[in-house]
């Protein structure tokens, strides 16, 4: 029996050692309670659960009632600049890496159930957003269990799960004894991204100081990156919206009719430069109105030029300000962005 004992030890010792070091640690900030987080920039954090945990953590001091949802691709849109449209500075860039319909929607509802006012809101949509009605997986992605309401021992695993895959065991372990990234371990951790800790604001501000000090240089060397694009005949996404997505946008607009909200729909201006489908746009339209539905894909002046984006997937902040200026100025509402 003891001989019996001592081989499960050792069987179960390295996974013990990795337990060990993930409960000391707390690597992604979801175990313990933190009075801030983004603590290490290095960290590839779980932007939805930093986000919930800010909102609750911050609330009774900061009283938000103004709110920014997408997913990356509304970093562009800074609340320090939203700030000069809307008649608040409670705001809270409340968005998600990889972030869908389901999950801004699950947003709404828990600040509904929550009884947190949405004074203001600002949609940053595209159709792949639109397009996806549940929950997303990895650690990176995997929504907050008390905005879903789903298993709490899942959203756990799956951080758990992710931190003891060996390449990023090891990665995490050299990088806390060394305090410096390896490359060969580079692809694992963030780099130049920073977050404001009191409105939720993630900037690239590693790629942003790139292009404004060597812009030639930077894109030259992501000339693969920004693959050709035809940008003389239009070309639309496929239609994504369903039933589902009608659902959750209708009880997101129940939600603004409730707090009376005063809230824009723009729709990115993806690399792609594809149009959003028309059905879908009609859609979204006819739930939200058309006069605060923004739709900037397409072939237009931001998705032309390459110099708009930091790569093929967000857009920078130079054009989300532009387009809070549009549509904060525009009497008319509806700006198609061309």
């Amino acid at each position: 029996m003891a001989i019996l004992f001592k081989k499960i030890i050792l069987i179960l010792l390295p996974l013990i050692v990795m337990l060990t070091v993930y409960l000391a640690f707390d690597p992604f900030e979801v175990i313990y309670p933190h009075e801030v987080h983004y603590n290490d920039p290095n960290v590839p954090y779980n932007w939805d659960y930093n986000q919930v945990e800010m909102l609750i953590r911050n609330y009774n001091e900061r009283e938000y009632d103004s709110f920014i949802f997408g997913n990356s691709r509304s970093m562009a849109f800074l609340c320090s600049d939203w700030i000069h449209h809307i008649p608040s500075t409670r705001t809270l860039h409340f968005a998600a890496a990889k972030e869908g319909i389901f999950g801004i929607h699950a947003k709404v509802m828990y600040l509904s159930r929550e009884k947190m006012p949405i004074r203001n809101a600002l949609l940053v949509l595209d159709p792949w957003t639109l397009s996806l009605v549940t929950n997303t997986p990895g650690f990176r992605y995997i929504k907050h269990p008390k905005t879903t309401g789903e298993n709490l021992l899942t959203f756990h695993q799956t951080f758990f799960r992710s931190f003891i895959e060996l390449n990023f065991f090891f990665g995490y372990l050299d990088y806390k004894l060394t305090g410096k990234v390896r490359p060969f371990f580079k692809e694992m951790f963030e780099e130049g991204i920073t977050f404001d800790r009191d409105n939720g604001d993630k900037r690239l501000l590693g790629k942003e100081k790139s292009i404004e000090e060597t812009p030639k240089a930077y894109y030259n060397n992501l000339a693969t990156v920004f693959y050709p694009r035809d940008l003389t005949t239009v070309q639309y996404a496929d239609p994504v919206i369903s039933d589902i997505q009608v659902g959750y946008l209708k009880d997101i607009r129940k939600v603004f009719d409730d707090n009376q909200t005063g809230y824009r729909l723009v729709i990115s201006p993806t690399y792609d430069a594809k149009q959003l489908n028309p059905k879908d746009l009609a859609k979204i339209t006819g739930i939200f109105g058309a006069d605060r539905v923004y739709d900037y894909s397409g072939i237009n002046r931001f998705t032309r030029d390459i110099h708009n984006y930091y790569e093929n997937s967000h857009f920078r902040i130079r054009v989300g300000r532009e387009i809070m200026d549009e549509i904060y100025s525009s009497r008319d509402g509806g700006a198609q962005g061309r």
